[in-house]
């Protein structure tokens, strides 16, 4: 069932260096659908902790440094709309929209092979400890628990299920806002889904379709009863949980 539970903090407290941490969630988000022109993160979903004006400023240094290393650009928004269509600037780093668009695919991809194997990433030390993880195999997504845990078939790779299991999976118990979320399992189809480009019912309409997602998750034994899904208590926020 979906519980409701107050806002987490995004943080992560993996002792990566900065520049890694970036690019191991990018890569991650990237994952989901590489045909995906942009990326869409809060800054405080970028992987790193986020506790001063320090901790952004070394994050936009990171991303700095690693634009043309990794071939992509980067945008960071400090002002939103609300619904009523008024603009408002943000008030906490953690939650500014940051956009990565990849210019060069291989040049990523190349990029990321080497850097994210410089050392233990959070993927191993998930394998390790018994955690629940996302792998395709055969043109299949399964969860597992852990390195010798039975493989639990999701669905395809790009369907939403599989998807939004590998966004709230990485990493577990991190509050995500449902526009990220939702971006990492949109569908070609959600174009033509009026009620998610009007400005009083997309966000309903993002939460609904998470919802429901879950719900597909939910069926038959694939979660092993190990795994929950909670919203805040506006539906600002998701996350999951492991219950055992």
């Amino acid at each position: 069932m979906i519980m409701i539970n107050d806002i987490v903090s995004a943080t992560n407290t993996s002792s990566l260096p900065v520049d890694q941490q970036i690019l191991l969630a990018i890569k991650k988000r990237y994952d989901l659908n590489p045909e995906q022109k942009e990326l869409i993160f809060e800054v405080g979903n970028l992987g790193v902790t986020l506790n001063t004006d320090d901790d952004y400023f070394e994050i936009i240094t990171a991303l700095d440094g690693l634009k043309e290393k990794a071939g992509f650009n980067y945008a960071i928004e400090n002002t939103y709309t609300d619904r009523r269509g008024r603009i408002h600037p943000y008030t906490l780093f953690e939650s500014r929209l940051c956009k990565i668009q990849i210019k060069d695919t291989e040049k990523f991809e190349n990029y990321c092979k080497g850097r994210l194997n410089e050392g233990e990433t959070g993927d191993s030390i998930q394998v390790k400890t018994g955690k629940p993880y996302c792998i395709v195999e055969n043109g299949w997504g399964y969860l597992k628990f852990g390195k010798f845990g039975k493989k639990k078939k999701i669905g395809k790779p790009k369907s939403r299920p599989f998807r939004l299991l590998q966004c709230l999976l990485e990493p577990l118990e991190t509050g995500r806002t449902v526009d990220s979320v939702f971006e990492a399992i949109r569908l070609s189809k959600d174009k033509d889904d009026s009620r998610l480009s009007g400005w009083n019912t997309s966000q309903t309409r993002k939460v609904e379709i998470i919802k429901n997602t879950i719900k597909e998750l939910q069926k038959g034994k694939k979660l092993e009863g190990k795994i929950t899904f909670e919203f805040d208590e506006i539906n600002r926020q998701v996350m999951a949980r492991l219950t055992a």
